[in-house]
């Protein structure tokens, strides 16, 4: 794999609904933490949140591609044939929305990229922190 470009991932309208169906990875913390009532109010669109001046959110958009990159270049027992290929779709794509959800029709959650680890299919979260 060679490196590229990496531009940041955008959502469109139906994949920005989809996403309010469900509770991401980066989520979970707001949950752990007992802060629940207002991701839930957010989830049901009560509360619109901008995140376009977080910081911390504009660097994790921005990052994504690269981290799954780097992942796959350090630390390739992380990942088969299979995993592998569906994440150069992604880099080369320009992130996750190159995928279809029938090609991994196991997971409803949206990764960032795909590993497999002792033969199980798994999820990558590749966020900055």
């Amino acid at each position: 794999m060679t490196m590229k470009q990496f531009s940041a991932p955008t959502f469109n309208a139906e994949q920005l609904e989809a996403r309010r169906n469900t509770i991401g990875a980066s989520e979970i913390g707001r949950v752990m933490n007992g802060d629940w009532a207002s991701l839930y109010r957010e989830k049901i669109g009560e509360v619109e949140v901008d995140l376009s001046d977080v910081f911390q959110v504009q660097l994790g958009k921005h990052t994504e591609l690269f981290n799954l990159y780097w992942l796959m270049k350090t630390k390739p027992e992380y990942f088969d044939d299979e995993s592998r290929n569906l994440n150069e779709r992604i880099i080369n794509g320009g992130g996750i929305q190159s995928i279809n959800q029938s090609d991994c029709n196991a997971i409803s959650a949206t990764p960032d990229g795909y590993c497999c680890i002792n033969g199980v299919l798994g999820v990558v979260d590749t966020k900055h922190t």
